[in-house]
């Protein structure tokens, strides 16, 4: 299969807008401004020296002003870092390989190592401007579509009317009922 064959069915596009989305979120997700920047995460936590943030990076014992806010930052990072540990390093190697055909996995997965790579160099780049000029609000600028949303990309234009068309009957059944708890009020 030539890469033309790849991109020129409605099913094998679907596939990888999947893949490209996978590949770009485990890149958005986190993990690399963690592992890149902990130190920095350290320092916007109020630990000031390189003895604190070397004991904090050790997970031993630090007195400090802020120990609750600094044990607290740590502790949400360790369970990040598990979390992606078990939910994304495996749907990254095995997703993609899944969706798509027999015949198109060895390209697929090609093109997911390449759009990671480029997702990471546009990140290295992006994040420290982001750290400098908006500091810890950068690490919750990720946010996606919600599940919703995702499911018009799986099914399409008929799944987005009849859901416009049930959000419009419960407003109207939520006004009805609303006029007729004012009528007895």
């Amino acid at each position: 299969m030539i890469w033309k064959d790849f991109f020129s069915s409605r099913a094998n596009l679907k596939r990888i807008f999947l893949c490209f989305a996978t590949a770009v979120s485990s890149q958005s997700s986190g993990n690399l401004l963690v592992s890149n920047y902990l130190t920095k995460i350290f320092k916007d936590t109020g630990l000031k020296t390189q003895y604190e943030i070397t004991l904090m990076n050790g997970i031993q014992y630090l007195e400090h002003n802020s120990l609750a806010a600094a044990r607290i930052v740590v502790a949400c990072i360790f369970f990040f870092q598990a979390f992606y540990t078990f939910a994304w390093t495996n749907l990254i190697v095995t997703y993609h390989l899944e969706v798509v055909t027999l015949q198109t996995r060895a390209k697929a997965w090609a093109f997911v190592l390449f759009t990671i790579q480029v997702a990471s160099i546009f990140g290295s780049y992006v994040k420290p401007i982001g750290l400098k000029n908006i500091g810890w609000k950068f690490y919750i600028y990720y946010s996606g579509p919600t599940l919703e949303e995702l499911a018009y990309l799986f099914d399409g234009e008929d799944t987005k009317r009849m859901t416009v068309e049930k959000i419009e009957e419960q407003k109207e059944q939520i006004q009805y009922e609303e006029h007729v708890e004012s009528k007895f009020a």
